[in-house]
């Protein structure tokens, strides 16, 4: 969010399309890994690959809608970020290690704080 922070502090980004990169190519399946290792027990994950989101489709009418987009979200994304780093320099990330741990103990405190 530093990144989106930075943005919003500076009056020419205003009205701009702006893709914030994250810290490198991260999948499912690492997010779940990493998610594992902080919670201290395996993360289950399973996915459906199109011929599932087919067959899914055809009694869950609101995913046909997503039959159109899927495939775009099954290959990698690469961002081009020199718009950003000729606006704000070099970004500095922060590794998805620590972003998931700092998520998950959020998502902690406001179960603790709710119950």
């Amino acid at each position: 969010m530093r990144i989106a922070t930075a943005l919003g502090a500076r009056a020419e980004a205003f009205g701009g399309h702006w893709c914030l990169p994250g810290a490198g190519p991260l999948s499912g399946r690492q997010v779940a890994d990493i998610a594992g290792r902080h919670l201290g027990h395996p993360v289950k994950l399973r996915s459906a690959g199109m011929t599932m989101l087919r067959i899914v489709s055809l009694v869950k009418k609101d995913l046909r809608g997503l039959l159109q987009v899927a495939p775009d979200y099954m290959k990698p994304v690469h961002y081009d970020t020199r718009k950003l780093q000729g606006l704000l320099g070099s970004p500095q990330m922060t590794s998805y290690e620590v972003g998931v741990g700092k998520t998950l103990a959020w998502i902690e405190g406001r179960i603790r704080r709710a119950g």
